[in-house]
């Protein structure tokens, strides 16, 4: 694994982050730029598969995609922001140093849904806090709402409409 990433992607399970913006990162690879998918957990126990196909499934997912990727020590459904959850990010952000952050915006009825939200926003509030300026240039793009900005300062993609991109090859 390199040291580097242009941009980590974060998760709460395997299969989040490609299934809200798959088609961001194809766009960012395709630009030269390296990615890391970072998943909490690794989803175990599967509702609807045995176990160790959600792993090889977003193994391969990242595969095609042309990212790297990474599952931390975090427990499916008992996902919480919580200090120790926020300083292994904020150790990640360091170790890699990312322009870019993304994570999806913490909605529907999953609980860990919500709290990856807030793990990272704090989590990159942490690692831009150590050093002072070194890590400052860290941005943070939680969910659609500020994808259109991310989009937008990475070149990638035109805004068409709310909740919509055209992203094009």
């Amino acid at each position: 694994m390199v040291n580097h990433y242009d941009a980590i992607a974060i998760g709460a399970h395997p299969d989040d982050v490609e299934a809200v913006m798959g088609g961001t990162l194809a766009k960012l690879i395709d630009k030269g730029r390296s990615v890391l998918m970072v998943d909490l957990c690794d989803g175990e126990p599967a509702r609807h598969a045995p176990p160790g196909e959600r792993a090889a499934q977003a193994a391969r997912a990242a595969e095609i995609l042309g990212a790297h990727r990474m599952t931390l020590s975090l427990r499916d459904r008992m996902i919480q922001d919580t200090i120790p959850a926020r300083l292994e990010l904020a150790r990640l952000i360091r170790i890699h140093r990312p322009s870019y952050v993304f994570t999806t915006l913490g909605s529907g009825i999953h609980p860990d849904h919500k709290a990856v939200t807030d793990i990272v926003v704090n989590g990159v509030f942490y690692a831009r806090s150590r050093n002072g300026a070194k890590f400052r240039e860290v941005r943070c793009f939680p969910g659609q709402i500020r994808m259109k900005s991310a989009a937008r300062s990475l070149g990638i993609a035109e805004w068409s409409r709310p909740g919509r991109f055209s992203i094009s090859r």
